[in-house]
């Protein structure tokens, strides 16, 4: 069945839609069409389903608004009519051909050709059925600092058991360093922590082990299996998720003269403050009290707003309770956080000095006390001050466990070392790996309360996932077929999210239902064309190309066909010679798609993926960006010019990039084209 729609009758303006009517009707595999004047509403939804019940069709084509608009409602209906939702397609003739193409025939033109590029797709659309997998609740949680404790305490009040294993042989992490906390709370993290420990202890859905290490993961989210070492020997845990909150590892900052009894850090500071001692007296020197102190920050890079807060807050008690002298060198006074500029208020209120660096302050010994000289970037001058004792910012660093960890759990760390790929996808707390997630200063520094608020978001998303004892979930996902496939492990290595496996009874590669994210990445690696992504196969993918239009764009759903859309919202014109086909990643695309669609007319092609470390599946981007490098190639061995190949990176947001990189196509294939006469 085919329906148009004509968006409330805007579309009539813009096509003819009773020429698109009559076209259709002679198209294969169409044995019904209906126009509607607005399909989207609760009128035009009954109407669907009321002609669906009639045909009961095996595949359903509707040409109007962006699939990202109305998709999700009409999968609806379809699935309420009692039609199986994932044969439906739609055809984009509205944001994608009315609305960029002023004139009316070149619209209509290219509205035909997205109706039989649907309905290729469509006949060759196979239902796709959903599955019930049983998977367990219970939650492993790495790391017994304040975010480990939180997340565990979170977890239990929603009902899942979890275990908690802790490397040292207590609980509380790094927190209880801490003298204060600086967003002006009135409980010290030492008391804070040692409420939440104790809530813990006195929970019967929290198991604790200490001086415990994780040895190895196996299995897949809702079936994990844990081999834990404690002190009692080895431990086998089954799981359904693992939270990661492993924290951070302190580093002294080698700076000037720190072998000086006068060098000290700024966590060294804290515990000395901590001891509540009515005066601070220098080691060397007993009977001379300390009067002068400098901070150094941001010694070796700019660091986080929690270094910032604790300085701040050390020298306002510098100058309360001992009544010093203050000043801190830095390259920037980061106070975006609760209470921060407050306390950066207080701080010079009192009278402590801030000297904004550009080149590291020079540190010498004068006398019996140090001198720091820097140039203020403020004032232009070179500043110099004397001080009895020195504080340097520690390096807040990637727990020394954390690449074992990594490996062990094949998830990926940052460029910084720390948890969590540096991809606006996964935050804030989910990993490239389905059933793992990150909280807490384990994926870059971050204050008391941000930890806190980052294990309440990990809690959240293990329970959003493991709720309930069965998960229902479409099988949409990558397929194998065990006879085709002849084990090169290519799919295994390719896969970002660890979805695959080997099933040793078939002596082939196998997917995880639960853990595949629909990208096709392992698909177009293929060299067996053993695998098929479930509604987006080869055959399927092809048939919306041929014949191909003069340039064929193919773009990732999660930003180049928003971008896509929303030129048309915008209505930027373009070419009119210019045909999209969505695909779930750019890793989708097929050398063989690119080089048949030069076969089938294409006289160029234009792959739009998503910017570096933005691919909401980690590198399908840069797997695109290889295949078309190999594409031009093979175009030039087949005397085409590789020039017809592009690839471009966009943002969702990006519509005038995107008709840039239309229009400049479309030029340079009619540049092209004229050079060959």
């Amino acid at each position: 069945d085919l329906f148009i729609c004509s968006c409330g009758g805007t579309l009539k303006d813009a096509s003819e839609l009773e020429e698109l009517s009559g076209f259709a009707g002679k198209l294969p595999h169409v044995g019904y069409v209906r126009t509607h004047s607005a399909s989207c509403t609760k009128s035009g939804l009954e109407v669907l389903q009321s002609e669906v019940k009639k045909t009961l069709p095996a595949g359903v084509v509707i040409a109007a608004c962006s699939p990202l608009w109305c998709e999700n409602r009409f999968r609806a209906a379809l699935s309420e009519a009692g039609i199986n939702p994932s044969v439906l397609t739609i055809a984009n003739i509205r944001e994608q051909c009315a609305w960029v193409c002023p004139d009316r025939h070149k619209a209509t033109e290219k509205a035909k050709r997205l109706i039989r590029a649907a309905v290729g797709r469509c006949a060759l659309l196979e239902p796709v059925q959903c599955q019930q997998f049983q998977v367990n609740r219970d939650v492993l949680v790495v790391g017994g600092g304040i975010t480990g404790v939180q997340c565990s305490l979170c977890l239990a009040e929603m009902g899942h058991k979890v275990f908690l294993i802790e490397r040292q042989p207590r609980l509380g992490g790094h927190t209880a360093m801490f003298f204060h906390l600086y967003q002006g709370g009135s409980v010290s993290p030492e008391k804070l922590i040692g409420g939440m420990i104790s809530r813990v202890e006195g929970s019967g859905r929290i198991k604790v082990f200490t001086s415990a290490k994780l040895l190895d993961l196996r299995g897949q989210v809702g079936a994990f299996t844990a081999s834990v070492n404690t002190p009692r020997g080895p431990l086998t845990l089954s799981v359904g998720a693992v939270i990661v909150a492993t924290g951070y590892s302190a580093s002294p900052v080698q700076g000037p003269l720190s072998g000086s009894q006068r060098v000290t850090t700024l966590i060294e500071l804290e515990k000395t403050l901590n001891e509540g001692q009515e005066s601070l007296v220098l080691p060397w020197s007993s009977p001379h009290r300390l009067r002068n102190v400098a901070f150094i920050l941001d010694q070796t890079s700019e660091q986080d707003k929690t270094v910032t807060g604790a300085a701040l807050n050390d020298s306002l008690l510098l100058k309360r309770r001992f009544g010093c002298e203050v000043y801190i060198f830095c390259k920037n006074v980061r106070v975006a956080g609760d209470g921060l500029e407050q306390l950066y208020s207080a701080a010079r209120q009192q009278g402590a000095v801030i000297v904004k660096y550009s080149d590291s302050p020079a540190v010498s010994a004068c006398d019996s006390k140090l001198c720091v000289q820097a140039r203020d970037e403020l004032s232009g001058q070179q500043v110099q001050y004397e001080c009895d004792l020195l504080v340097f910012a520690d390096s807040l660093l990637p727990q020394e466990e954390t690449e074992r960890l990594a490996r062990l759990l094949k998830v990926n760390l940052g460029p910084d070392g720390f948890y969590q790929d540096d991809n606006p996808w996964q935050l804030p707390v989910s990993s490239n790996r389905e059933g793992i997630f990150f909280a807490g200063c384990c994926r870059g520094e971050m204050d008391i309360q941000q930890a806190l608020t980052d294990a309440e978001a990990a809690a959240g998303s293990v329970h959003r996932l493991l709720g309930e004892d069965v998960i229902t979930k479409d099988l949409d996902t990558a397929s194998i077929d065990p006879d085709k496939c002849v084990l090169c492990l290519n799919c295994l290595r390719t896969c970002p999210n660890h979805a695959i496996q080997i099933d040793h009874e078939k002596q082939a590669a196998a997917v995880i239902e639960l853990a595949c994210q629909s990208c096709g990445s392992c698909a177009s690696e293929c060299p067996a064309k053993a695998i098929q992504l479930v509604n987006y196969t080869d055959s399927q993918m092809l048939a919306q190309t041929e014949p191909a239009p003069k340039l064929l764009v193919y773009c990732c759903e999660h930003s180049a066909y928003p971008a896509a859309d929303l030129a048309g919202r915008l209505k930027i014109p373009y070419s009119d010679q210019a045909s999209i086909v969505r695909v779930p990643c750019a890793a989708k695309i097929d050398l063989q798609y690119l080089v048949k669609d030069f076969e089938n007319g294409a006289r160029g092609v234009l792959v739009l993926a998503c910017h570096e470390d933005a691919c909401q599946h980690i590198n399908g981007n840069l797997r695109a960006s290889k295949r078309v490098e190999l594409g031009r190639k093979i175009l030039e061995e087949l005397n085409i010019e590789p020039e017809r190949l592009e690839l471009r990176y966009l943002s969702p947001m990006g519509a005038q990039d995107f008709v840039q990189y239309v229009n400049e196509m479309v030029q340079r294939i009619e540049e092209l084209d004229r050079r060959k006469g």
